[in-house]
């Protein structure tokens, strides 16, 4: 059933996507920022209870649900699992964005690829979107390429979040709990980054202030939960079980794409990184395995140079990987590496299911 599920849930996603900021998605984003107001303390144990109360929640409504519709039928257990895929994963959003930002490019109108990606990511926030400096017209370094490096590394990383991660989810955890699961704790990871979450942060509603993941980036130890917790228990709490939680489907990703891409270059890259001291952010790791993958440059000179070094001058240190500056080609190069990726995905989910199916 879960293989057909699948195959129902990304049929009807194509053919009527789920807008990024839906009803669905902004009870949960209430639902997490409450949890966060009622736990506000400097305690790390009430932070704990907090995330414990949301994750246990989301597992409690999934199998309630679940017991309700095996006691309809299994045509309602069929229909509750199609729901359940269609509202967690995402297999439009990031190709069809970098399309549009393709385009633009491709007509050279920078400036409104800009605000395509402005709005992409923003919307997958929940935030407004605000406008960054533009990039001229004819303009080719360092506006351009900054540009495609974003646009690149937030397609991979949605890709992740919205489609690869939530899938192995589903098939390594029992019944629909994986992808709801995992979604959840994810956003858990995103908003508690927020000091105080969106009521208390300005630049909560400010893309340009936060990565291509939707966490900050003047913070340089974001993912880093030993150093999390000394400021926020909320966001170090989050952070270990978002690392917990994604240790597998990351890993998997990130294989994926050096499957799908050079696989020299991604390897080397992927052991780089974990030495430069990248392992607990997962935007790094994949920015960093993904470029090697695709041959590009998509660590970022600023918000990486904590552990990538200084990029102005070449690359030293231990991560001394540098690719070609990202273009509008190399947006088409990770368009084809992400389909590529989710193919081996699909396949293997496949390969799953038939073992099962044999084997009863």
């Amino acid at each position: 059933m879960g293989l057909i599920a699948l195959a129902v849930a990304l049929l009807i996603e194509q053919l009527r996507p789920l807008r990024p900021d839906n009803r669905l998605y902004r009870l949960a984003r209430e639902a997490v920022d409450l949890a966060r107001r009622q736990s506000r303390t400097d305690r790390p144990f009430d932070a704990v209870i907090g995330w414990f109360a949301v994750v246990a929640g989301s597992i409690v409504l999934v199998l309630v649900l679940q017991w309700i519709a095996a006691a309809i039928g299994s045509l309602a257990s069929f229909l509750l699992h199609v729901g359940i895929l269609y509202l967690t994963i995402g297999f439009r959003q990031f190709g069809h964005n970098l399309a549009a930002i393709l385009a633009a490019l491709g007509r050279d109108d920078p400036g409104r690829a800009s605000r395509l990606l402005d709005d992409w990511i923003a919307a997958g926030e929940g935030h407004a979107a605000t406008a960054r400096p533009e990039p001229a017209a004819g303009d080719e370094l360092p506006g351009r390429v900054r540009l495609c490096r974003t646009a690149i590394t937030h397609a991979l990383m949605t890709a992740h979040r919205e489609l690869f991660a939530p899938i192995l989810a589903y098939l390594l955890l029992p019944g629909a709990i994986g992808p709801v699961v995992y979604r959840m704790v994810d956003l858990l990871a995103r908003r508690w980054a927020e000091p105080g979450s969106a009521e208390s942060d300005p630049a909560a509603d400010d893309p340009v202030a936060r990565t291509a993941d939707g966490e900050s980036a003047e913070d340089p130890r974001t993912h880093d939960p030993a150093t999390e917790s000394i400021d926020d228990p909320h966001a170090g709490i989050a952070a270990r079980g978002m690392y917990i939680v994604d240790w597998i489907p990351l890993r998997v990703t990130a294989a994926g794409f050096a499957i799908a891409g050079d696989f020299e270059d991604s390897t080397y890259c992927w052991r780089a990184a974990i030495a430069a001291g990248a392992g607990h952010d997962r935007r790094a790791m994949l920015a960093a395995i993904g470029g090697g993958a695709l041959g590009l440059d998509l660590v970022d000179p600023d918000r990486d140079r904590r552990w990538a070094g200084d990029r102005g001058n070449g690359a030293s240190g231990p991560f001394d990987w540098v690719g070609a500056p990202p273009d509008a080609a190399g947006i088409r190069s990770a368009i084809a590496l992400i389909w590529r990726a989710a193919t081996l995905v699909v396949g293997l989910f496949v390969l799953v299911s038939l073992s099962s199916w044999l084997g009863n």
